[in-house]
């Protein structure tokens, strides 16, 4: 089974490491507010969320690449509605 990996978060930081899980033949979901930053991704083969809890729901390991303390709160209320036994979320 491959582990699906949730980015949160596509700016520089979450976008390289959304790019590098998936050249590593991860299979990656990403959300960002900024269209821009999700077009970027699109010949990457990053399977686009609609929203957080869209990748909440679907990821094993959610990796979180955020501006601000408030951004990181306002994300977490949507990971807490998908959240499971058994995954991790990491706040890079």
């Amino acid at each position: 089974m491959t582990m699906t990996v949730g980015v949160i978060g596509l700016g520089p930081m979450g976008g390289n490491i959304a790019r590098l899980l998936l050249e590593r033949q991860f299979k990656v979901t990403g959300f960002d507010l900024n269209p821009d930053c999700m077009a970027a991704l699109d010949d990457t083969g990053l399977d686009a969320a609609a929203s957080v809890t869209e990748v909440a729901a679907n990821a094993d390991v959610i990796i979180t690449s955020l501006p601000s303390a408030g951004a990181l709160d306002a994300v977490i209320d949507g990971i807490s509605e998908h959240d499971r036994a058994g995954q991790i979320v990491i706040e890079c």
